[in-house]
């Protein structure tokens, strides 16, 4: 739904919305509220630039993060998104400036802008803003490390991880509801595992390129993989076949694993990755 606003003033307001219907009770007419604000700069929100796997404020960005910026007025046109490779700094006269260098940007919309923390960026505090067609934000502090591993998961299944069978399927119980399209892992199959923020590769790859396919973008060194719900990082890690970036993507890396003999079964075993005490967040999954 579409509304325009601009010949109304700076406020609160009540209106409503018919829905024309063939029903026997004919059209449907729903109430709804909004608030007019006055134009301005762009404003980022306090804590308001996170990772794009858990969201969550004021934590650290590792090199090369998929990263989303919340406020208000950042873009004051119809959502955008990139379409080729590699990503510009620039998307329909909006940038992303860190440390007032300008940033790849994926997608940009009135309250988020989705870009990537440059792989060359400093360690330590950095500053974030917004520049919108020339007008700048307030600036917000992020902290900026080396590498932060965050395991994706799903929105629609909360808990579970982006994780693929080596048939394709994914590793979610039956009561999730996508019939042939998931099935529980098995011993010995290999996964593949999405994740943000395992930092730097071998070979090294520029800030909003896409991974190669040969050679393969690793990282290194290579993160342990934990599965289980009894298990110890330092004891129990698997090494993976592969940890890197996902070929023709930008800052999404992969690690494909092989689920050991003997792993705890069951619809929401825990999993999660390290770079000895460096630990990700945890993810479930299912193995029968």
């Amino acid at each position: 739904m579409n509304a325009n606003s601009n010949n109304l003033a700076p406020g609160n307001y009540s209106a409503t919305v018919t829905i024309n219907s063939n029903a026997v009770n004919g059209p449907l007419t729903v109430p709804y509220e909004f608030e007019v604000v006055a134009a301005g700069p762009p404003q980022v929100s306090a804590g308001g630039v996170v990772d794009n796997a858990t969201f969550a404020g004021n934590d650290e960005l590792g090199r090369g993060v998929i990263a989303a910026v919340f406020g208000e007025q950042l873009l004051m046109r119809d959502p955008v998104a990139a379409t080729s490779l590699p990503l510009q700094t620039t998307l329909n006269g909006l940038r992303v400036l860190v440390n007032n260098q300008a940033a790849p940007v994926y997608y940009a919309s009135y309250n988020q802008i989705n870009f990537q923390i440059p792989f060359d960026a400093p360690e330590g505090t950095a500053t974030v803003s917004v520049e919108r067609d020339g007008v700048r934000s307030n600036l917000t502090a992020v902290r900026i490390v080396n590498r932060a591993p965050r395991l994706l998961s799903f929105s629609a299944f909360p808990g579970y991880g982006i994780i693929v069978n080596q048939d394709g399927t994914y590793p979610l119980p039956a009561s999730a509801g996508l019939g042939a399209a998931a099935r529980p892992a098995r011993s010995g199959d290999t996964l593949v595992i999405y994740a943000l923020g395992l930092g730097p590769t071998v070979p090294a790859v520029l800030s909003g390129v896409g991974a190669p396919t040969s050679p393969l973008a690793s990282v290194s060194p290579t993160p342990g993989v934990v599965i289980g719900v009894n298990s110890i990082a330092q004891v129990d890690s698997i090494i993976p076949d592969f940890a890197g970036l996902t070929p023709n993507f930008v800052g999404l890396y992969q690690i494909n694993v092989r689920v050991p003999s003997s792993v705890d079964k069951g619809n929401a075993v825990p999993l999660y990755i390290n770079f000895g005490n460096l630990v990700s967040n945890r993810v479930t999954l299912a193995i029968q």
